[in-house]
């Protein structure tokens, strides 16, 4: 997240300062992740968009921990229904997976990790929301008084 070429503005997606202007849809790849409160942001998305406006939110349920410190969680496509939920304003169209893996310990010489690499996960999951109201929660906290949040690895 920084300034650049074709960057109208740089904001913490915990609070959207600075966002005067209401959308009919969003978008976010690879994101919610590295929300240290993505539920926060969720409820803060909605005050940006217009009613019925749709978003598309895609992250990963299995993926290596990666820009840290800032890698917070992990979504598998039931998780989806509970950061876009009526408490923030927001119903499901459709929630799924994508791009099938499997996770192989690196030592997994016997006990429930001998056959982990056996089960199922994904490197994707996504939902399509839309927005069907105002969060009927006020969350409250800042992200930036329990953690530091600025990123200092320069662009996403």
């Amino acid at each position: 997240m920084a300034d650049g070429p074709n960057v109208d503005l740089v904001t913490d997606a915990h609070t959207m300062k600075g966002v005067t202007k209401q959308f009919d849809f969003a978008f976010s790849v690879s994101v919610f992740e590295h929300l240290m409160m993505p539920w926060v942001a969720a409820h803060a998305l909605n005050r940006v968009l217009n009613s019925g406006a749709l978003v598309f939110i895609q992250s990963h349920p299995s993926w290596p921990l990666h820009e840290e410190p800032w890698d917070f969680f992990r979504f598998s496509k039931d998780a989806w229904s509970s950061i876009f939920s009526p408490f923030t304003g927001f119903e499901i169209i459709d929630a799924g997976y994508a791009l099938e893996a499997s996770i192989v310990p690196a030592n997994a010489s016997g006990g429930a990790l001998q056959t982990f690499e056996d089960h199922r996960t994904y490197l994707v999951s996504s939902c399509l929301a839309r927005k069907i109201g105002v969060p009927t929660h006020d969350w409250s906290a800042d992200p930036a008084e329990i953690h530091n949040l600025k990123y200092s690895h320069g662009t996403l």
